[in-house]
């Protein structure tokens, strides 16, 4: 799939509320790879949504450099 576009994710059927609440660290340090991104994916979708935008960029997880926690270019947010 492209880098901006329509990113399908697992919780596309969670309120807003029940979304977030999956953030807590009770609940977040549950979930595996897959599941962590599709959250980040899922909350990247709805920003980009509520702005008006058409498509969203895809979240990927990257090795960064231990002083760079994420960035964005290209349609593409790379999370270390």
């Amino acid at each position: 799939m492209g880098a901006y576009g329509v990113h399908p994710t697992r919780y596309g059927n969670l309120s807003n509320d029940q979304l977030y609440a999956m953030f807590r660290e009770s609940t977040y340090s549950k979930l595996g790879e897959s599941e962590k991104l599709d959250l980040l994916q899922e909350t990247v979708n709805r920003d980009a949504l509520e702005k008006g935008e058409i498509g969203s960029p895809e979240v990927r997880f990257a090795d960064l450099p231990a002083n760079e926690s994420g960035n964005a270019a290209n349609g593409v947010i790379n999370v270390n």
